[in-house]
């Protein structure tokens, strides 16, 4: 099966995704996803590394706060 066209792809999100399970998130990689992410905070902990993601990519990113 094909990968939809970017232009298609840009309509979607991804609604749970974790990020901060990872130590890090290259620019790159955020600049050249075609979707959106709803990115999850699992905790305090965390909140701070979802807020530095949604400021740094606020057009791909929907923070969640949990």
């Amino acid at each position: 099966m094909a990968t939809p066209p970017r232009d298609i792809l840009g309509h979607l999100v991804d609604v749970h995704c974790h990020p901060t399970e990872q130590t890090q998130i290259p620019d790159d990689l955020m600049s050249d996803l075609p979707i959106k992410v709803c990115a999850m905070a699992s905790g305090r902990h965390d909140q701070e590394k979802v807020a530095d993601l949604v400021r740094r990519f606020p057009d791909k990113v929907i923070p969640c706060f949990g």
